[in-house]
């Protein structure tokens, strides 16, 4: 039975097909850190505007974030009224999500302009993890 098994293995590596799979299907299953541009290949000058826009956005969601803990405080001191003012309370919330959409929406267009097609192409299989939480 061991027999059996070891060249069943065998075999089954022996058959493995690496190039089985297109270019776009094998990128699923490699290793991707978040954020990571490597695979872009960028020119030396698009990594550094690329980092001074890091930069700067770091700044934008810093801003976000204070906004945020103000806005938690504005949401509890509403919560704990006599009545619940359901229309100041999404009011509220809508104007961070403005905010922080206006932020990401900058993000992207800024990207966008330093990129190529094909750099564009690589990246937007990984726009998801650049979005704002």
């Amino acid at each position: 039975m061991k027999w059996v098994l070891t060249l069943l293995l065998v075999f089954g590596i022996a058959l493995a097909d690496e190039d089985r799979y297109e270019d776009h299907e094998r990128e699923e299953y490699e290793l991707h850190l978040p954020r990571d541009l490597s695979r872009l290949e960028l020119t030396p000058a698009q990594e550094r505007a690329i980092g001074d826009l890091l930069v700067q956005n770091m700044h934008h969601l810093h801003r976000l974030h204070e906004q945020e803990e103000r806005l938690q405080e504005r949401l509890r001191a509403l919560f704990v009224q006599e009545r619940f003012d359901k229309k100041r309370f999404e009011e509220a919330l809508d104007s961070l999500h403005r905010e922080r959409v206006k932020i990401e929406a900058e993000l992207f267009a800024r990207i966008h302009a330093l990129l190529t097609p094909r750099q564009r192409r690589l990246f937007v299989r990984h726009m998801k993890e650049w979005e704002i939480e």
